[in-house]
């Protein structure tokens, strides 16, 4: 039996697999689903082509803050892919309105926490970020895409999404 072949659409702001991490992964990651005959469209604000892969290029209009940058970029890439008849939304930074968050480097949660204990040289617990501060915006559209009518599926190739705090996510993957 054959199985479906999607449309699947991809979510960055930068698609440019040159930049390593979420980049290079999600590269990886539209190779596969092409080379199994799916279509892959990657709706980024910039980046370069990648052979098999749909690129649809929707700059960012700039807001009075960054956070209100990134929701509107979201909201722009997410439509983007729709537009383009994508069945399946993968999202990897911030965004509101996906089928699956695929945050590459774990929860932002456990990332703003890991980087603080990294810089104190121990064990520091997570705090809230200020309220001025572009991560309060990054952890709302965390939080919006997992809690979502969409689904809020959350498939974490990092550790760190195993270990992110089960009020931020469904389900995740640890490696």
């Amino acid at each position: 039996m054959e199985r479906k072949k999607l449309a699947v659409g991809l979510v960055i702001d930068r698609w440019d697999e040159a930049r390593g991490g979420a980049e290079r992964a999600l590269a990886d990651l539209a190779r596969g689903l092409a080379a199994r005959g799916h279509r892959v469209v990657a709706c980024a604000a910039a980046g370069a082509s990648l052979d098999d892969v749909e690129l649809r290029l929707l700059p960012a209009r700039r807001a009075l803050t960054r956070g209100r940058t990134e929701r509107a970029l979201g909201e722009r890439l997410v439509r983007g892919a729709e537009d383009a008849g994508c069945d399946v939304v993968i999202g990897v930074r911030h965004l509101a309105r996906v089928d699956v968050l695929w945050p590459h480097g774990g929860a932002h949660a456990a990332t703003l926490a890991a980087l603080r204990s990294m810089r104190a040289g121990r064990d520091v617990p997570a705090k809230a970020p200020a309220p001025w501060s572009r991560h309060r915006a990054f952890l709302a559209l965390e939080r919006a895409a997992l809690d979502g009518a969409r689904g809020g599926s959350c498939a974490c190739p990092s550790s760190c999404g195993a270990s992110s705090p089960s009020s931020t996510r469904r389900r995740s993957t640890g490696s």
